[in-house]
């Protein structure tokens, strides 16, 4: 171990990372990704002392270590630790497809344009990808009617008795309502696991009217109710609270005026997400052979840097009782910070969770999954066909231990980056997006491409991320070529200083070429006009020179008393007259 960390000691003194980049510019600072985090000095120390064993035998104790916090923070039953996020993500997708089958998703998510068709090849089954519109001024207001009715489904006046049907339910029948519904749940739970279980079950107390009408509540137990409530003792006095807090909470938490979504500081929602007017408008629920029938849908949240309203999350899922909902939760971690939301909360209404390592935390590696005992359970046999079984696999997992320990709470230095990075291409004139750390930006509104805007930073040691036009792949936003800065812990405020410094001089110079651009443009199609209007210039010009002329030499011979031109020709025109007259008389 001693030989291998000297040998790659020496090699990094040979080679220096800038070297290995290709770059012959120092690097400066590093924007492209939050995935090009090196791990800390500390972070090297914890992957050292790990303690270690075989991980496919299930006996590495820092994996399962790592595991069982990922699983506790998620509010899950299990969790699997995996190579890349690609693989958590397509591992949680085959859980829930058959083939044949498809899952609908945002046409801008990760598993859809970022993971190489992925889900064609290991669940043979296709993708729906479905332009988003929530957020969009004109769907507010349908979005806004949606999550009214939503939330009166869910309100403690919606519980009436059966027996006489009206509104008379005082708070502590409520009360007693929901204790009942819990004390059942509690009780059936233990016996139920997997989803079409605990669907059944919801189904089987929905219909339920011998005593309160709780439907409202039953309909969406399923997001109320962790799946793993009746295995871990220590929760139980915490589920009354969990489903109260959907009554009184969320609603009070939800600032319908500004996009159901509300946050502390400066960040607003500005991005768009699928709303579920979306969904029903793509899913495919019948059983034509000619159509690939939905069963699961993927949501991203952060997607392209913004965030997920809650509110509008748990209106899709209850919508669609009966589908499994994947979360792709990549920089679920900056979310939560930026909401003051915790990961649970998040968690809660989806089937399966991946959570990513090796972004903003840090890591050299890795991915989490969460789920239910059995789900975790199949995907090993899945991560295995795919070849990510790994043996002695706790030196990578203690550095997702010791970032969640000592890197998640760092990661709102990342977000308040993210948004003076917004700020400044914003006094620019750019077209911003995102509210974390990272950041969209089109300078389109003042004509200037983003690849020169990338080329441009990159000759003063400044590397960004986005567009390449198209030109072997690109990064396209909003059905534009955008460009994509991120920010992590590799970037303080010297380097976002320094960014925004050369970004500030490469459009200064950008839009004097521009200026010249238009003007040769203009000359080179209008050249016949200008020709034209050249010539009556010159002519101008020549009248106005003869006529300073005149006037000079009219001032120089009305100072010396002498004749000006104009006088010497006048006399000699009378001279001429006068010798004229006299030939006459003669």
């Amino acid at each position: 171990m001693r030989r291998v960390g000297a040998l790659l000691k020496s090699s990094c003194k040979r080679t220096s990372r800038n070297q290995c980049r290709g770059y012959a510019t120092k690097v400066k600072g590093d924007f492209r990704s939050d995935t090009v985090t090196l791990p800390s000095d500390e972070m090297k120390k914890a992957m050292v002392a790990a303690e270690l064993g075989d991980d496919v035998y299930e006996e590495d104790p820092t994996v399962k270590l790592l595991e069982e916090k990922v699983a506790n923070l998620c509010g899950k039953e299990a969790a699997m630790f995996c190579v890349t996020g690609t693989m958590a993500n397509q591992i949680g997708l085959k859980l829930h497809l058959t083939p044949m089958s498809s899952v609908l998703c945002d046409n801008r998510s990760h598993v859809y344009q970022w993971e190489s068709t992925g889900v064609a090849w290991h669940s043979q089954s296709t993708v729906i990808p479905v332009q988003a519109t929530g957020g969009l001024p004109e769907t507010l207001p349908v979005e806004q009617k949606q999550l009214e009715q939503f939330k009166l489904k869910l309100s403690p006046a919606s519980m009436k008795t059966s027996s006489n049907n009206d509104s008379s339910a005082t708070q502590a029948q409520i009360q007693k309502v929901e204790s009942d519904v819990l004390t059942q749940f509690q009780s059936l739970l233990s016996t139920t696991s997997t989803f079409k279980e605990r669907e059944t079950l919801i189904n089987a107390l929905y219909s339920n009217t011998s005593t309160y009408s709780i439907k409202p509540l039953l309909q969406y137990s399923n997001l109320l109710l962790t799946s793993n409530v009746s295995n871990k003792a220590d929760q139980n006095n915490d589920q009354l609270s969990a489903v109260r807090s959907i009554f009184s909470t969320q609603q009070t938490n939800t600032d319908t005026t500004s996009n159901f979504h509300r946050t502390k500081g400066p960040y607003t929602l500005q991005g768009k997400y699928l709303s579920l007017t979306d969904i029903q408008n793509s899913i495919i629920t019948n059983t034509d052979g000619h159509l690939s029938k939905t069963r699961c849908i993927s949501l991203e949240n952060p997607l392209s840097g913004n965030i997920f309203p809650l509110a509008s999350i748990l209106l899709l899922t209850s919508s669609y009782p009966s589908l499994p909902f994947h979360l792709d939760g990549a920089r679920l971690f900056n979310a939560s910070l930026i909401t003051s939301t915790g990961l649970a909360t998040y968690c809660k209404p989806f089937s399966t969770v991946s959570l990513c390592l090796s972004k903003g935390l840090g890591c050299p590696m890795g991915s989490v999954l969460v789920s239910s005992e059995e789900n975790i359970k199949r995907a090993k046999m899945f991560r295995k066909v795919m070849g990510g079984g790994w043996r002695q696999a706790g030196m990578v997992a203690a550095a997702g231990v010791y970032a969640l320990e000592n890197h998640w709470k760092r990661l709102g230095n990342d977000n308040v980056n993210g948004e003076v990075i917004r700020q400044g291409f914003r006094k620019l004139g750019f077209d911003v997006s995102g509210e974390t750390n990272e950041s969209w930006l089109d300078g389109e509104a003042i004509g200037i491409e983003w690849d020169v805007i990338r080329e441009g930073v990159k000759k003063a040691g400044y590397l960004v991320g986005g567009s390449m036009g198209g030109n072997g792949g690109g990064w396209k936003e909003g059905g534009k070529w955008r460009g994509r800065v991120v920010c992590h812990l590799g970037i303080g405020k010297k380097e976002v200083d320094g960014l925004l410094s050369e970004v500030e001089k490469v459009v200064s110079e950008e839009l004097k070429n521009n200026r010249k651009k238009v003007m040769l443009q203009y000359f080179k199609t209008n050249q016949g006009v200008l020709n034209t209007a050249a010539k009556e210039v010159i002519n101008e010009q020549k009248t106005e020179a003869q006529e300073k002329e005149q006037a000079v030499a009219q001032n120089v011979a009305s100072q010396s008393g002498e004749a000006t031109p104009e006088e010497n020709n006048g006399n000699a025109k009378d001279q001429g007259s006068g010798e004229e007259s006299k030939e006459q008389e003669l």
